[in-house]
Formats: structure tokens, C-alpha cells, sequence
């Protein structure tokens, strides 16, 4: 027989080895989305974009909304002077932010399931299932699930670019 210590230590690893593979799912259900995209430390870039777009209000006091957040490493990626392109025009970088947002609160699951869903900026952000991983454009998740007050929280390996 198993001793409890046994069995905390196996479920410590195996968690462990699927959270080094599977995204991570949290509840922060007590903040809005901005106090929970600040206290998540991955979506920086994201942050000040969102505040120098004056989308702050939106995201805190609005909603629901589904945010689909790029990680820092995300913006990293982006082609070379494009995010400076975007962030020096006000008015494109809310639409650029914008095509991040979609109304409701859509789970990981039920937003892969719907295949489309309406960003806020008018566009469309589609999802589908590749063997097993849920991705919204060819952006896969990094995080899901992140329950807010006012909406549901989703990290992103890429930036999602409106066509």
C-alpha cells in the first residue's frame, strides 16, 4: 500500500510533467481583467499597450470579455518595428488591441468549439483544435481559464493581426 507522502510526491511530478506540456488554468475570479493581466507578470507588453490605448476603464469596469492576451514573448516575436509602427498611432493601436477582445465569456474549450468568434474590432478571431491543442489563429494557448469578475483571461503565443 501507498503511504500519503508517496502519493503526494507521485501527484507533485506528475503535475509537474503536464504543466511543463499542458497550459495552465487559474481562477482569479475576485480581480477584473486588468488587476488580474497585471498580477500574472507574462503580459507586460499587453498592459501598457492596453493603458496607452486608454482601454484600461474597458477592461476593469466593462464587459464581460474574453481577453486573448499575447505573452511578452509574443510581442518579442513580432516582425521587427511593427509593434513600434502600431503603438506610435492611437487609433490603430486600439484596433489592434481590439481584435484581442471578444464579448462574453468564452472558456478555451467553447471558444476552439465555435471555430469563430467576433472580435470586438469588427474582425474575427477563428480557433480550432490541432491534435489535441486548441489554437486561435496560429496562435496556441499559454494559459486558459483565467476567471475574472468581468470576463475570462487567455494567454497567447502569438499576437493575433486583423486581415
Amino acid at each position: 500500500m501507498y503511504s500519503l507522502k508517496s502519493l503526494l510526491i507521485g501527484a507533485a511530478l506528475a503535475c509537474a510533467v503536464l504543466g511543463a506540456t499542458a497550459p495552465k488554468t487559474q481562477s482569479n475570479s475576485s480581480r477584473d481583467l486588468i488587476d488580474t493581466v497585471m498580477s500574472v507578470h507574462q503580459f507586460d507588453t499587453f498592459l501598457m499597450l492596453v493603458r496607452d490605448a486608454d482601454l484600461t476603464f474597458t477592461l476593469k469596469d466593462g464587459g464581460p470579455f474574453t481577453v486573448f492576451a499575447p505573452t511578452d514573448d509574443a510581442f518579442r516575436a513580432m516582425p521587427e518595428g511593427l509593434l513600434e509602427q502600431i503603438h506610435g498611432n492611437k487609433s490603430r493601436l486600439r484596433q489592434f488591441l481590439l481584435h484581442h477582445i471578444v464579448r462574453g465569456s468564452w472558456s478555451a474549450e467553447q471558444a476552439v468549439r465555435a471555430r469563430s468568434l467576433p472580435a470586438v474590432d469588427g474582425g474575427h478571431l477563428y480557433t480550432r483544435n490541432v491534435n489535441g491543442h486548441g489554437l486561435v489563429g496560429n496562435a496556441s494557448f499559454t494559459i486558459t481559464n483565467i476567471h475574472t469578475s468581468n470576463g475570462i483571461l487567455h494567454g497567447v503565443s502569438e499576437v493575433l493581426m486583423s486581415r
